[in-house]
């Protein structure tokens, strides 16, 4: 039998190489397998996951219920919006309002004009309707002008807000206030949809 002792030193070197490289070769083996392992259980808990998702996905009435809801609130969000048959009707129809209001806020300087242009979104057919306001007014009518615009029933967008004379009684404002307009379908009684 041989004994440590009886080897030469380089023998003992080159045992002890081979016991060193034995035992790193065990240790990366077994992190190889660990790796694989914990590969595999991801693997697999992906494919249940992606199972599920997809046996959900298959009931087809989640779809259509998701669908439903969307029909339903685009019906509600299109009943917001302004209708008019053409694009005149449309710009005499918010016109008319905003007169309507300042006649109500009774200002004494008060111009505005109106420009009409057809809506650039594919699949809706209606105009968007730009008004131009300029007018001298006191506090109290441009917090009533601003919550008339902000209540009102059918959306309106202001684009521009430039109020002067902030330290003084009287302001001066530039709006400007832009509809949305549908184009309905024509109508034998009435025009407008407001």
């Amino acid at each position: 039998m041989i004994t440590l002792n009886s080897l030469s030193s380089r023998q003992r070197l080159q045992l002890g190489t081979a016991v060193v490289g034995i035992l790193i070769l065990l240790y990366g083996l077994d992190w190889i397998y660990q790796q694989r392992q914990q590969l595999e259980q991801s693997y697999q808990q992906q494919q249940r996951l992606q199972q599920s998702q997809l046996a959900v996905a298959n009931q087809s009435d989640i779809w259509q219920q998701r669908l439903e809801q969307a029909d339903s609130a685009l019906t509600q969000y299109r009943a917001l919006f302004w209708r008019a048959e053409s694009a005149g009707i449309a710009q005499a129809t918010l016109q008319s309002r905003i007169q309507q209001q300042l006649a109500q806020l009774q200002l004494q300087r008060s111009q505005y004009n109106s420009e009409v242009s057809p809506l650039q979104i594919e699949g809706i057919a209606g105009w968007q309707v730009t008004i131009s306001l300029s007018a001298s007014l006191s506090m109290a009518q441009l917090i009533e002008l601003l919550y008339f615009l902000e209540q009102n029933r059918q959306p309106l967008q202001i684009k521009r807000l430039d109020i002067q004379g902030t330290g003084s009684n009287n302001r001066y404002l530039q709006l400007d206030i832009v509809a949305l307009v549908l184009q309905a379908v024509p109508d034998k009684s009435s025009g407008v949809n407001p």
